[in-house]
């Protein structure tokens, strides 16, 4: 949460103020021109606060993927029952 500037849970550092607002804000920055640039490369970034629950985060990714590829709903824990190919890449218009 505090590298990438969470709106609920980043704390700006009380010294050296300014140094870490430019430091923080060059890593939103950042983080905006790659997913910018994975978009253009035709991925969907996914971002996921240390605070969120991983389960919850898990299976909205799951059914994101699921909406995205037209795939029918994966059984098992998050999916285990993966497709042939899948091996973890979810890509806009990608089948495998």
């Amino acid at each position: 949460c505090f590298w990438h500037a969470c709106p609920d849970h980043g704390v700006m550092p009380k010294n050296n103020r300014d140094w870490w607002s430019d430091k923080l804000a060059a890593t939103v920055a950042r983080d905006s021109k790659k997913d910018a640039a994975l978009h253009e490369l035709g991925w969907h970034a996914i971002h996921v606060w240390e605070h969120e629950d991983a389960g919850a985060a898990a299976d909205a990714i799951v059914e994101l993927w699921r909406k995205r590829t037209g795939r029918p709903e994966m059984t098992g824990p998050a999916g285990a029952q993966a497709y042939p190919g899948g091996r973890g890449r979810f890509r806009e218009g990608h089948q495998g």
